[in-house]
C-alpha cells in the first residue's frame, strides 16, 4: 500500500476546511429549493463564523440557510468610533450598472414585514431594493431608489411585505458602498391593527362605491378578521366596492379614515 507524503496530507486537510461555495438549497439564479420555512424567520450574521467566505465574489455561496453574492462576513464598525459587530458585509461598487449583489433567504411560508438591522457608512446615493420571485423572475416589491439608511452608522429599516402565501424574498443593492447587515428579521403575516371605525373625514360610501373625491388617497382593504385583502395607492374620484363586508381604511397624509362597508347582499 503506497503511503501518502507529509505535504499531501497537509494540502487534503486545508482544502477540508476551507469554505467553499455550497448551493444544496438555491440554484444559480438564487432560486431556493430547499423545505419551506415557518415565518416568523431571522438570520442573524453576528453568530457567523468569520470570512465565510474570503473574499467577496460574484459566486452564490450559502451558509445557514442563506444565499449571497459578493458579500462576507466581517467585523466591522459603521462609522469611525462606533461599535464593532460581526455583520455580512457586501462588496461597494458591485452593484454599479445594475443589480448583482443579494441576499437571497430562504422560502417561508408567508410574510407580514421585514426588518433589516443594519449599518453604513456614507448615505449619499445608497439604495437598497426588496424583491421576491413569483415563479419565473424577480420581481421588485419596493420602488427604485428606496434609501438605505437616512443616517450614517447603525439603524434599522422596516418593510411591509403583507403577502399570505409562500414566497421568496431577496435583497438587493444598486449603489457603491459597504453594506453591514447584522440581522434580518421577518414577521408572519396576521390580523392588522386597523384601527376605531369614524365617520370623520371627506371619503364616503354611497351604494357599492366609495367615493374619495379630487385628492389622491391610499385605500386598504381589510376582511373582517383583520387580515389586509387589497391596496389601491394614489386613488381619485370613486371605488367600485368588492361584494363582501370589509373594513376600508383611507390614508391622506398624516390623515386616516375608517370606514365599514356592508356589502349588498349581505344586509
Amino acid at each position: 500500500m503506497k503511503k501518502l507524503s507529509l505535504p499531501f496530507l497537509v494540502l487534503l486537510l486545508s482544502v477540508s476546511i476551507t469554505f467553499t461555495a455550497q448551493t444544496t438549497n438555491f440554484g444559480t439564479d438564487g432560486v431556493y429549493t430547499g423545505i419551506t420555512i415557518t415565518t416568523p424567520y431571522s438570520v442573524d450574521f453576528q453568530t457567523w463564523a468569520l470570512g465565510l467566505p474570503s473574499a467577496q465574489t460574484a459566486t452564490l455561496y450559502e451558509y445557514g440557510g442563506v444565499g449571497y453574492t459578493w458579500a462576507l462576513t466581517q467585523d466591522r464598525a459603521a462609522i469611525t468610533g462606533a461599535a464593532t459587530y460581526r455583520v455580512l458585509c457586501t462588496k461597494p461598487g458591485s452593484g454599479t450598472g445594475g443589480l448583482t449583489t443579494f441576499i437571497y433567504l430562504p422560502k417561508l411560508t408567508n410574510v407580514k414585514a421585514i426588518t433589516i438591522d443594519c449599518g453604513i457608512s456614507a448615505t449619499t446615493g445608497n439604495y437598497i431594493i426588496i424583491q421576491k420571485y413569483n415563479g419565473a423572475a424577480w420581481v421588485d416589491l419596493t420602488p427604485a431608489n428606496t434609501p438605505f439608511l437616512s443616517e450614517a452608522g447603525w439603524g434599522t429599516l422596516t418593510f411591509d411585505i403583507n403577502i399570505n402565501e409562500p414566497i421568496q424574498l431577496r435583497i438587493g443593492q444598486t449603489s457603491g458602498a459597504f453594506y453591514l447587515y447584522r440581522k434580518i428579521s421577518v414577521s408572519a403575516y396576521g390580523p392588522a391593527a386597523i384601527g376605531n371605525i369614524s365617520s370623520v373625514g371627506n371619503a364616503k360610501i354611497m351604494g357599492n362605491q366609495l367615493v374619495l373625491g379630487d385628492d389622491k388617497d391610499d385605500v386598504y382593504f381589510f376582511n373582517l378578521s383583520g387580515q389586509q385583502t387589497k391596496i389601491l395607492k394614489n386613488a381619485t374620484n370613486s371605488i367600485v366596492l368588492p361584494n363582501e363586508t370589509c373594513i376600508i381604511k383611507v390614508v391622506k397624509g398624516t390623515s386616516t379614515q375608517i370606514l365599514k362597508y356592508i356589502a349588498v347582499n349581505e344586509k
